[in-house]
C-alpha cells in the first residue's frame, strides 16, 4: 500500500465512528467504530427523519480515545498493529504517519463524517501532545 492508500484506509475506519463521552472517564472523548450505528444514520438523513437516533447501548469498537486533559490520544493497537506488521514502520514512523493523516484536511472534508466526530477531530489534532497505542 502507498501512503496514499493507507490514508484512505484510516479515513475509511474513521468515517463509521461516532464519539463518546463516558461520566467514569470525563476528560476522555471516544471514537466509536460501528458501521450498523453509522448506517442507520445515513438511512434516517436520506429518509428525512429528523429523530436523530441516540445511541443507549454502546456498541462496536473503541479506534481512539482523546484524552483532553493530558492531549494523548491513544490508537486501538488493531490500527497500530496493522502499520508494524505491514510496513515494519517503527512507533515513530507510525506516530508521524498519524498526524500527517489527520492533519490532510483534504481528505477529510471529502469523507462523510458525523460532524461531531470532525469537530472532536480538529480539537484532537490541535491540541495533543502524544500518541499511545494500546490493547
Amino acid at each position: 500500500m502507498t501512503t496514499c492508500e493507507l490514508s484512505d484506509w484510516l479515513i475509511n475506519k474513521i468515517s463509521c465512528c461516532y464519539t463518546v463521552k463516558s461520566i467514569l472517564f470525563p476528560d476522555s472523548i471516544f471514537f466509536i467504530s460501528d458501521k450498523n450505528y453509522i448506517r442507520k444514520l445515513k438511512l434516517n438523513k436520506i429518509n428525512n427523519q429528523n429523530d436523530y437516533l441516540k445511541k443507549r447501548t454502546i456498541t462496536g469498537t473503541c479506534l481512539f480515545n482523546h484524552d483532553i486533559k493530558l492531549n494523548i490520544l491513544f490508537i486501538n493497537y488493531e490500527i497500530w498493529r496493522f502499520f508494524e506488521k505491514n510496513y515494519s514502520f517503527d512507533h515513530e514512523d507510525i506516530r508521524k504517519l498519524m498526524i500527517s493523516i489527520l492533519k490532510d484536511n483534504t481528505k477529510l472534508n471529502k469523507c462523510k463524517i458525523l460532524p461531531e466526530v470532525r469537530e472532536n477531530l480538529g480539537k484532537l489534532i490541535e491540541n495533543y501532545s502524544s500518541i499511545i497505542y494500546y490493547d
